[in-house]
Parts: C-alpha cells; sequence; structure tokens
C-alpha cells in the first residue's frame, strides 16, 4: 500500500487549495477545504507533500511535510492549514550547508502518497540560509585559567551548525560546534592556561 493509505467508511472531496508565501519571513501557509461528501462519519487524514524539481542536489519526488487529521459528519467541511517554515525547505547543498535554493516548489495534498487530490506551487525568490554573527566575547578569569566565552547568534531563517574557533597567536587551539536555529543565540566557552599566550581571538568557519 502506498505511504498513507488507509480505509474509510465515507468519501472526501478536496477543494480550494490556497498557497501565500511571506515575503519577509518566508514562510509558507498552505490550505485546503475538506469536505465529507458521503453518508457517514469519518476520519481523513490529510497529507502535505512537497517537491523541489530545481534543486542542485537530488531530492525525493514526493516528501512528507505534515499531515493533520479532521473527523468530519456528512456533508460537514473543514478548512485545513499547514504553515512551513524555510527549514522545511531547505537542502544540504555541495558545501554541506543547509539551505533554501530559489526557484519553484511543488505542493501536492491528498489522502495518501499515490492519493494527490490537489497540486500548487509556490516561488522562493532568493537564497536562505544560516546567518552567523559574534555577538560578544567576554573574558573571565579563574583558577589558573582564562576563560572565553562566545555569544554566537543566527540572524538568518535556516538552521544550521557554526563552528567557532579559538586562534591563540595566530594558531587554532580549539574548536566548538554549535546548532542555532532562527533568531537563536548560545553561549560557547573556551578555556586556557593563564600566561602562555599573547593574542587571543575567536572566528567563525562558516
Amino acid at each position: 500500500f502506498p505511504f498513507g493509505h488507509g480505509l474509510s467508511y465515507t468519501e472526501f472531496k478536496y477543494s480550494d487549495l490556497r498557497i501565500s508565501v511571506d515575503e519577509e519571513s518566508y514562510k509558507v501557509t498552505i490550505t485546503v477545504t475538506v469536505e465529507n461528501v458521503g453518508d457517514r462519519e469519518g476520519d481523513e487524514v490529510v497529507q502535505l507533500y512537497l517537491h523541489d524539481p530545481v534543486a542542485s542536489v537530488v531530492r525525493p519526488l514526493k516528501e512528507l511535510r505534515g499531515f493533520k487529521r479532521v473527523r468530519l459528519k456528512p456533508g460537514e467541511r473543514e478548512t485545513v492549514t499547514f504553515t512551513l517554515t524555510p527549514d522545511d525547505l531547505a537542502l544540504i547543498d555541495a558545501d554541506m550547508r543547509r539551505v533554501v535554493e530559489p526557484g519553484e516548489f511543488e505542493v501536492m495534498v491528498g489522502s495518501s502518497s499515490e492519493d494527490l487530490r490537489l497540486k500548487g506551487s509556490f516561488h522562493v525568490r532568493r537564497r536562505l540560509a544560516a546567518e552567523f554573527e559574534i555577538v560578544e566575547v567576554r573574558r573571565r578569569d579563574e583558577q589558573g585559567l582564562v576563560a572565553v566565552e562566545v555569544i554566537i547568534k543566527n540572524s538568518g531563517v535556516v538552521t544550521d551548525m557554526a563552528n567557532v574557533k579559538l586562534l591563540v597567536d595566530g594558531g587554532e587551539a580549539a574548536s566548538k560546534t554549535v546548532k542555532l536555529a532562527p533568531g537563536e543565540a548560545r553561549k560557547v566557552e573556551f578555556k586556557l592556561e593563564k600566561g602562555k599566550w599573547e593574542e587571543v581571538r575567536v572566528v567563525l568557519d562558516v
């Protein structure tokens, strides 16, 4: 059986597929109306699939990106809403970064992966990615050690990994990787022995 397949004692009709894209947050809102056109009350699991036909890397023909169950009486209808973020659209590119590439995305809605009742599309106009920045660097003295605290923030719209490097006298002394969601800031801490170096810098390897 195809993914999502199930038997029902009634019949459902899909209509009025609508897709809108917020050009600031790049959140995608998808709505569809589901109506029970049978004679009995029943449940329907509405499934949302995406396809990125112009991706720079190979992607599946159908990627499940959401599902919602509705229970409807005969003649009753309900509008089902899905909200997608850039993370739902992202891929890992040839540079191993999570990005959303510009282009067309195909939307498919139905009751299973092979029973897709409605199709539509939307466009992403520019490349979307994480944007990491060092917000603050603090030094704190401890017994025989210096703690270097770094606040890293993701100002972009895609979740990704930031590699933070500690350079001591021009050479890499340590590194840490931190995963940051859009808008998230986190602290990374390094510790050094006192008196064995002249210059300390923190850089991002992105």
